[in-house]
């Protein structure tokens, strides 16, 4: 889906280049491939998917910091972008690990009534819409 200026930015994307020299500026960052920064306990299958929220999220930096569709990335990170890469790969994985464990009374409020649950601690959050 390309709908809108974002969605336009990921169509496109940014190409890659490969540049020599001290470069000490952290944007633009290039996107993930392969096994690059998976975390040593997850599988390839497990990454390849978590590895295309990652790339998203790197993609959403991009645009944000305003580097242009057609802007030519490095290939090879920096010290810099490599600290900053893993940042987000650690903040994407621990987002990955709170959505796996829930706590309970903390999700079960949210459930429509009609759901059938053993109990919902607090009742209902919001007040009568009818």
């Amino acid at each position: 889906v390309t709908t809108g200026a974002f969605g336009e930015y990921m169509s496109t994307g940014a190409t890659t280049m490969h540049v020599k020299g001290r470069q000490r500026d952290v944007f633009p960052l290039r996107q993930l491939h392969a096994v690059e920064f998976k975390p040593a306990h997850w599988t390839t299958q497990q990454w390849s998917i978590m590895r295309v929220f990652v790339n998203v999220s790197i993609s959403s930096l991009n645009w944000l910091y305003g580097i242009k569709a057609d802007t030519p990335i490095r290939f090879s990170l920096t010290a810099a972008q490599t600290d900053v890469v893993s940042r987000i790969v650690d903040r994407c994985v621990d987002f990955y690990s709170r959505l796996q464990r829930p706590t309970e009374g903390s999700w079960e409020s949210f459930v429509p009534d009609w759901v059938p649950l053993t109990g919902r601690p607090n009742g209902p959050r919001y007040g009568n819409l009818v």
